[in-house]
C-alpha cells in the first residue's frame, strides 16, 4: 500500500514540474544570433621615399603592424642616383589574410638628360597601410630594383 501512495506522489510531482525544465523559447533580445566580425579590409596607402644615396644596392625590408595599421621600411637598389621608388602594387588577400606589397626601382621624372651619380643606390622608403577592423596576419614585401 505505500508503495502505491509513494508511486502516485511521484508521478504528480514528475507532471507539475515537467513544464518548468523545458528550456522554451527565450524573450531576451540578447539570445537573437550574433554576427560574425567585419572582415579586415585595406582602406588607405601612403608611400614616401625617405633617401637616396650610393650604397650596395640591396634590398631589405621591416614590417610593424598594429592599431590598424602596417608599416614597411624599406631598401630597394637603383642602378644610378637619378633612380627612385615607387610602390607599384599593394593588394590584401582576404582569404589567405596576407598583405603583398611590391615597390619598384625607377627612373625619376626629368632625369633623361641629366648627368647622375654613377654609384649603386641604396633608395630608402616608408609605406604605411591603413586597414579597418584589424591587420592582416602577415605581409610579404616583393623589392624590383634596377641594376
Amino acid at each position: 500500500m505505500d508503495r502505491r501512495r509513494f508511486l502516485a506522489g511521484a508521478t504528480t510531482a514528475a507532471l507539475t514540474t515537467a513544464g518548468c525544465l523545458d528550456g522554451g523559447a527565450s524573450e531576451d533580445p540578447t539570445a537573437s544570433p550574433t554576427t560574425s566580425d567585419a572582415p579586415t579590409r585595406l582602406v588607405a596607402t601612403s608611400f614616401e621615399v625617405t633617401d637616396v644615396d650610393c650604397g650596395d644596392g640591396a634590398a631589405s625590408h621591416e614590417a610593424d603592424t598594429g592599431d590598424g595599421r602596417v608599416v614597411v621600411d624599406g631598401v630597394v637598389g637603383g642602378a644610378d642616383a637619378c633612380h627612385t621608388a615607387e610602390l607599384v602594387g599593394a593588394d590584401y588577400d582576404r582569404a589567405a589574410d596576407t598583405l603583398k606589397i611590391t615597390v619598384a626601382a625607377v627612373r625619376g621624372d626629368g632625369d633623361d638628360n641629366r648627368a647622375c651619380a654613377g654609384c649603386l643606390v641604396d633608395i630608402e622608403y616608408v609605406a604605411t597601410f591603413a586597414f579597418e577592423n584589424g591587420e592582416p596576419g602577415s605581409v610579404t614585401v616583393r623589392a624590383r630594383g634596377a641594376t
